[in-house]
Order: structure tokens, then C-alpha cells, then sequence
């Protein structure tokens, strides 16, 4: 999932030095996914919907330069509620 995330963010594979806080972040991307009420076998999916998620959150907490933070996290929000009610639609009602 790193590479296809790294792509997604226009980082070159070849370019590791970001690779340990990418991880990192993806992982607490995965977590808040979780329990925001997206099951684990969607994540394990990597779908489209889910690798956009996770990019979303990685671009709203990498680098130095936040100045865009809040506008990634809302785009992240926005697409988490949806997973949880287009995957998980089933179980609501």
C-alpha cells in the first residue's frame, strides 16, 4: 500500500527518506478509518475509495508545511462518512 500511496502524492517509489512517516501516518489513517465504522475488510480491500482516504489523510498531516491541514482533514471526513455508508449500508437502518 506504501508505493501505491507515495504514487497517489506524486513521490517517485525510488525515494525513500519519507518512507517511516508515510508509514506511519497511513497507519493512523487506517486506525481512524476503524473506528470511524469502516470495517477492516474494506481497508484490507485497498480499493480506490479506500487508498483516497488514506492519501487524504497523509496530505493533511505530512511535512512541515500544514497550512492546508484542515482542508485535507474535512476532505478525509467527508470520504470516510461516505465508506461507512456505501460499505456499510447494509448494517444501518
Amino acid at each position: 500500500m506504501l508505493e501505491k500511496i507515495k504514487s497517489r502524492m506524486g513521490i517517485h517509489e525510488s525515494i525513500g527518506i519519507y518512507d517511516i512517516e508515510i508509514l506511519s501516518i497511513m497507519n493512523d489513517a487506517i486506525h481512524d478509518l476503524e473506528f470511524s465504522g469502516v470495517p477492516r475488510e474494506i481497508i484490507d480491500k485497498e480499493t480506490d475509495s479506500i487508498l483516497m482516504a488514506i492519501v487524504l489523510y497523509v496530505k493533511a498531516n505530512f511535512g512541515n508545511d500544514r497550512s492546508d491541514t484542515n482542508r485535507y482533514m474535512a476532505l478525509y471526513r467527508q470520504k470516510a462518512f461516505r465508506l461507512t455508508m456505501e460499505e456499510g449500508g447494509e448494517d444501518v437502518e
